[in-house]
This record gives C-alpha cells, structure tokens and sequence, in this order.
C-alpha cells in the first residue's frame, strides 16, 4: 500500500518527510522520476536519471520496498554491476538506508556481499563482467534483478542472459528487473547504449525517467512508507 507524504519539516540542512499522523518516516520518494519508477508494475524498467539525483538508491528500494511482505527467504534480490568493486558507494548508500529502517534485524556479510534480514530475505551485490561471469548465476532463482549503469555494459547479452534467472518457485512472488542508467549515456552511440535504447524503444523496458514521469506516475506526491512501526502499512 503507498502512503502519502502529508508535510515536510526543516531540521539543520536537511528537508524531512512525515505522514499526516505526526510520523516520520526516514525516506520518500521525490515527485517526478523517482515514484513513477517505484510505481512501475512492469517486470522490467529503467531510471535514466543525471548524477547526483538518488537513481542508485531508490532503484535498491524497490527491491527493499517488499520486504516484510510475508515473502520471508523467496524473496531474493541480485544487484549487478560489471566489478563488485563498483558496489563500493553503493553498499555505504543501502547500508545506511536499511540501519536506519530496520536497525539490528538487517545484517551485511562482507564475506558473501550479502544483506540479510532477520524476516529471511536476501539482497545479493554481485558482478557480471565477462560473459563467462554467466555461469556463476545459471540455474538460480532471483525474484529481482538490478542493474547498476546498465549503460556500462558492452552489450545487452549479459542483460538478456539473466532474464532466465528473473523467476521464483513460489506462484505469486514479483518478477522484477530494475535498471539505471545516465541519460546522456542513454542515448549516445555505442553498442551497450544502443541495445537498450532499441529495447526501450520497443517497450520491453519501461522508463521512468523526467519524460515519462508524469504519464507513469501513481500519485502527485506518494511514498512506500519503509517504517517499522506498527500500524504503517
């Protein structure tokens, strides 16, 4: 269920979001790109989005946005990135975000690149830099799939090779492929770029960056409430 931002308070620097009950609650999506790519239903979209706007981060929360949903261990996620040592910013960014929601009851494995909850589900970081990478994921079940700077990739290969893993054995757990990328990048010349334009293009893969936001967006201004107080579904 989404949940409406009802106010934002100023304290020091920072803008704060609360819920017309007086809750606060530690992250909402901003109006525009942002909630029109956590509302997408489609199996697979992609956040083209400038540096610096947060594309990273709420692409990480939509995979945290059903945790705590009842899936317990089938709900699994696999970030992608073509180094694990890319995941560098990224791990500090989801490590804070989910200390901060779910305090001592999510836990990260340095050893496996694993955030874990106490609830069961799982968010993997992992790499896929050579196609040969492929044969360390064939065979597994990864309800959602992540693609950061997909744009980085050589080709749309490696992206098509993990679709036959974006599945679960359990009827009714989401099927879900959530991608980023620059916008300039986007649409430059280049065989990576040029893939994904095209499978965009041919709808396969739902934007949700500043020129469909307004057509993909759910609500003016809506929020998954990542709360663990009860009562804040």
């Amino acid at each position: 269920m989404r949940v409406r931002v009802h106010s934002y308070r100023q304290q020091g620097n920072d803008w704060l979001p609360f819920l017309e009950d007086g809750r606060q609650i530690h992250l909402a999506a901003q109006p525009g790109g942002q909630e029109a790519f956590l509302a997408l239903t489609e199996r697979e979209g992609l956040y083209s989005s400038c540096r610096g706007t947060g594309k990273s981060l709420i692409c990480g929360m939509t995979f945290a946005a059903h945790v705590g949903e009842g899936y317990g261990a089938n709900w699994k996620g696999l970030l992608l990135r073509p180094t694990i040592t890319g995941h560098v910013e990224m791990k500090s960014l989801l490590e804070q975000a989910f200390m901060a929601i779910w305090g001592n009851t999510v836990h990260y494995n340095i050893n496996t690149s694993t955030f874990s909850w106490d609830s069961g589900e799982i968010l993997k970081l992992g790499h896929f830099g050579e196609l040969s990478d492929y044969s360390t994921w064939i065979g597994q079940s990864w309800p959602w799939i992540g693609w950061e700077e997909l744009t980085q990739f050589p080709n749309d290969k490696f992206y098509k090779q993990m679709l036959a893993t974006n599945r679960s054995p359990v009827s009714g757990i989401p099927l879900m492929v959530r991608s980023t990328c620059n916008p300039a990048e986007a649409v430059m010349s280049g065989s990576g770029a040029d893939s994904i334009h095209h499978r965009s293009r041919r709808k396969d893969l739902s934007l949700a960056g500043a020129s469909r936001a307004k057509a993909a967006c759910r609500a003016e201004q809506c929020a998954v409430c990542w709360k663990r107080t009860k009562g804040c579904s």
